[in-house]
């Protein structure tokens, strides 16, 4: 290495420092508190293919993460040829920050990553940075805690989260991220919280619909139980909130329940199964359905029920198969066209650990969407990826 190659080096440590510091600085009111400061995060590259153009080449989102909800329906004739991808999007960085103040343990989180719609992929520097969490947590001695900002919704079964090798995941999950204010207790086990969470209302195509935007629903209130002991999990959930039109206004609501049980059979097994029931706030969902809809004046709910069951096997020290069925289904049609019925995917992967941080994974990915008009489709993935924590 050179000279100039190590004062750079020393150079860029120190900005890094200096902005970590800084970071903490504004997670902190206290600075002597910030006690601890850690980066982490994991660079990733996929290189994907699939049988179908996934979102119909409409979203490079929809295109890079696939799901059952980005299958083009068998009339999309745009979407009829095979898809090749390489991308790094997935790449992400964190900074976490702990510490302790007069008896309070003290944590604060910022995470973010490239999985946007802008730029292009045939552009270097081209992809743009997003947030995913944002947050401070402040944990008495009595284990009460109260946590402010962008997390994982307090609806989410983000205690059993899936293995899988894509973006999306399976379908039927629930997946939401939200600014909300969380107050929680955490003993012997079990955790319980309820927070207060920004809502939001999706029409079936995914976008916000004016008129409800006008009158914005309330907050989303929710309220969760989570036990867990020696790798057993079982966790249930429920949320509230109302969505509203300019005169009219019904309540959305959803609950929860999912467990993850260990299974002893010479290598270590985990099942996985989790079903949901949402009425209204399918963005809980992953927004692969719609909230509700506008129908002369009434607002109309889209109900869904959904989950999926899968499992993890550790064949060997540093080898892990995992395979999951997910389905989420709605209830009755809100619209005329190009409304979902149905959507279900099939996963099957395996990671394998190399060296240190680096590791790579193979996956097969199934999806079908199916539509209320009849229209309907199929698409087969396989995805490759290779992972380098850091």
């Amino acid at each position: 290495m050179t000279r100039e190659s190590k004062t750079e080096r020393r150079t860029t440590l120190w900005r890094l420092r200096r902005a970590a510091g800084a970071v903490a600085l504004l997670l902190f009111s206290d600075p002597a508190a910030a006690a601890d400061i850690k980066v982490g995060g994991y660079a990733k590259l996929d290189l994907i293919y699939s049988d179908r153009i996934a979102g119909g080449g409409g979203s490079k989102v929809a295109e890079f993460a696939g799901g059952a909800s980005a299958v083009p329906v068998a009339s999309d004739v745009d979407a009829k040829h095979g898809d090749a991808m390489v991308n790094a999007r997935e790449s992400r960085f964190n900074l976490t920050t702990t510490g302790e103040s007069e008896g309070v343990k003290l944590k604060g989180f910022i995470e973010a990553d490239f999985v946007t719609n802008e730029g292009s992929a045939y552009v270097s520097n081209s992809r743009g940075l997003r947030l995913r969490h944002a947050y401070g947590q402040a944990t008495m001695g009595n284990g009460v805690f109260v946590l402010g900002g962008q997390y994982w919704s307090n609806f989410q079964n983000n205690e059993q989260f899936y293995n899988t090798v894509d973006f999306n995941g399976p379908a039927g999950q629930l997946y939401n991220r939200a600014p909300q204010l969380r107050v929680g207790w955490k003993g012997g086990g079990v955790t319980a919280t309820v927070s207060t969470e920004q809502s939001a209302v999706l029409t079936p195509d995914g976008s916000i619909p004016a008129v409800l935007a006008q009158s914005p629903a309330l907050p989303m209130f929710t309220g969760k139980v989570h036990y867990a002991v020696s790798g057993f999990s079982v966790q249930a959930a429920v949320a509230y909130t109302q969505n509203r039109a300019t005169t009219d206004r019904v309540d959305a609501f959803g609950g929860q329940f999912g467990v993850e049980v260990p299974v002893p059979l010479g290598k270590p097994v985990t099942l996985q199964a989790y079903v949901s029931y949402l009425d209204g706030v399918n963005h809980l969902a992953n927004g692969d359905f719609g909230d509700a809809a506008v129908v002369g004046t009434e607002v109309k709910n889209i109900r869904t029920t959904g989950g999926y069951a899968g499992a993890t096997a550790q064949v060997a020290k540093k080898t892990a198969v995992s395979g999951y069925y997910g389905r989420r289904e709605a209830a009755r049609a809100v619209v005329s066209t190009g409304e979902d019925k149905l959507q279900e995917s099939v996963h099957v992967n395996v990671v394998q650990k190399l060296w240190g941080g680096l590791e790579a994974g193979l996956e097969y990915q199934y999806g079908r969407r199916q539509q209320f008009d009849g229209q309907s489709g199929e698409m087969n993935r396989v995805q490759g990826a290779m992972w380098f924590y850091f």
